[in-house]
């Protein structure tokens, strides 16, 4: 009886060629060996089936009716293989990975991240795509994405991550000789750095204070935070934006007060994960950096 481990599939070759051709010797030239190993293989698989595949009595070759049978599912079984060989699709191992996230995101903290993620998938190509904060329906053309505030529709999977915090940032020189900072009020003499967040307004309403040196507005945190990098006055930012900063020292944290951000990040899955296109270990890695990040 005939199993994937036993089926002579060289023989099955050779049969094939030479019921084809009706030639031993066409045969033996078109795979590339010998007539005489042609008729050994044929005659190695009639004694293994147990019947007569070719009838050699006449001077011309012909096949028996076991032989025509076999010979076309062995015929249509080959070209399936070759079919499924040549419109193979590229495997999804390296198929793009889609990162939707905020512009923010990407400008102070997660291209800086990413490095380590493409270190261990060398092979993977990374496209990022802007998504608005507090975006509700997630766009089809991506694999995941890195939300500030939760979408209400257009995913397969969403987890919270973090849910976020702002504290006053700047840059060292900023501060140097200004004297200890203890408290919000000793923040009235910087220059606030505003931007879309309304951040500054709730930390405002929460410690009743206001500045003495007039505003810079920028219409999103990373304009703002460059600026307060740049020693142009103080920032309220989250502990993922500036995580990068405070470790290497471009920006200190002044006081150790806070207020409670409007909205949480979140990681939604927009598709189904397709076996190979990387988005799991993406989530579990993107879900691991934050944690520290923001412990």
């Amino acid at each position: 009886m005939l199993s994937r481990r036993t089926l002579p599939l060289n023989a099955l070759k050779a049969f094939e060629a030479a019921g084809r051709h009706l030639h031993m010797g066409r045969a033996a030239e078109e795979l590339g060996v010998t007539h005489g190993a042609i008729s050994h293989q044929v005659r190695a698989l009639e004694q293994q089936l147990g019947v007569a595949l070719f009838d050699r009595t006449g001077k011309t070759l012909s096949l028996t009716t076991s032989g025509r049978k076999l010979l076309r599912a062995v015929t249509e079984a080959l070209d399936v293989m070759i079919t499924g060989a040549e419109n193979l699709e590229p495997d999804t191992d390296v198929a793009p990975l889609l990162v939707g996230c905020t512009p923010a995101l990407a400008a102070n903290w997660l291209s800086r991240a990413i490095g380590d993620f493409c270190k261990d998938f060398p092979e993977l190509t990374v496209h990022f795509r802007p998504l608005a904060p507090g975006v509700l329906r997630l766009p089809t053309d991506i694999d995941v994405a890195l939300c500030y505030g939760k979408p209400t529709s257009g995913f397969h999977h969403c987890d919270q991550l973090v849910e976020d915090h702002f504290f006053p940032v700047a840059h060292p020189s900023l501060v140097h000789g200004a004297g200890p900072l203890r408290s919000p009020n000793d923040l009235q003499q910087f220059r606030p750095l505003h931007d879309d967040s309304g951040s500054w307004d709730t930390w405002n309403r929460k410690y009743g204070t206001r500045s003495a040196v007039k505003a810079l507005h920028f219409f999103d945190s990373s304009h703002a935070l460059q600026a307060a990098r740049a020693g142009l006055g103080v920032a309220l930012a989250g502990a993922i934006e500036v995580a990068h900063d405070l470790r290497n020292g471009s920006l200190v944290r002044l006081l150790k007060d806070q207020v409670t951000a409007p909205q949480a990040y979140y990681l939604a899955e927009v598709q189904a994960p397709a076996p190979g296109n990387r988005v799991a270990e993406f989530c579990q890695w993107i879900g691991g950096v934050l944690s520290r990040e923001t412990a």
